[in-house]
């Protein structure tokens, strides 16, 4: 699993309604912490894969890792808010309490977790690129049209482009610009995906990204024999002649209104 798949791992457990975690580790918070740690450990190892991936490829990591931060920052910031009380547990509306019992002591391990995920995924980006607004990643693409990207999933799977077990809203929302935590599978080539997105850009599809294209690219597609995919290999994949069903795929998309 890459770093974006263990912290939608991370994501969803934290989510979890803090009763369901009581009543599971039958109300022994150290149980309950180790299971909270574990994953934990889970994002902060394949952190430190991607980062040497990211290396070994010499490609930039920070704004991947900027990424990873923005997320669970926007996480942290559903379920907890700090003011002049304390923190408190939104869903709840409890104070977090390092002292307390119940749902005060879970939800307090859990804000203190998120603090040391975000440590992690910060620790990766250089003190520069940090406050540097050229970093905001752009979260998915955008589409012209709202309906073309439901009109052409049938296509994608016929085909096997996308795996699948691929739900239709998981690949619909990567053509909303909004943020993605679940990435779609793309089963093919990398030069097919290439030219997929190459070809909803030049027929004017999807909002002109410039430079930022392979970012989002990265950020919305994993392949699936690619095990860390990077804007590098996007930028460099060998260029595929045209391909008559990608085509038609891409015209479907741009006469969806």
């Amino acid at each position: 699993m890459s770093s974006t798949d263990q912290l939608e791992a991370f994501r969803s457990f934290i989510l979890t309604p803090i009763e369901y975690h009581i009543t599971k580790s039958d109300y022994h918070v150290t149980l309950f912490l180790d299971h909270l740690l574990e994953r934990y450990e889970y994002v902060r190892g394949e952190a430190r894969k991607n980062y040497e991936e990211y290396l070994s490829e010499d490609d930039d990591f920070s704004l991947f890792f900027s990424d990873m931060l923005k997320k669970i920052e926007a996480t942290e910031g559903s379920i907890f808010l700090s003011n002049s009380d304390g923190i408190t547990y939104l869903p709840l509306g409890n104070l977090i309490d390092k002292f307390g019992s119940g749902i005060h002591l879970y939800s307090y391990h859990i804000f203190r977790v998120i603090q040391d995920v975000k440590d992690c995924f910060a620790s990766y980006i250089p003190k520069l690129n940090q406050s540097s607004e050229r970093f905001t990643p752009i979260p998915s693409f955008n589409a012209k049209s709202k309906i073309a990207a439901y009109n052409v999933f049938p296509e994608l799977m016929k085909h096997g482009y996308i795996e699948g077990d691929t739900h239709i809203e998981t690949f619909a929302s990567i053509f909303r610009g909004e943020e993605i935590y679940t990435k779609v599978v793309w089963t093919s080539k990398i030069s097919y995906l290439v030219y997929f997105i190459r070809t909803l850009e030049s027929k004017k599809c999807i909002d002109d990204l410039d430079d930022d294209i392979w970012l989002v690219t990265q950020k919305c597609f994993t392949i699936k024999d690619i095990e860390n995919l990077t804007v590098k290999k996007l930028r460099h994949a060998f260029k595929t002649r045209k391909t008559t069903v990608l085509d038609e795929i891409v015209e479907l998309f741009a006469k969806s209104k």
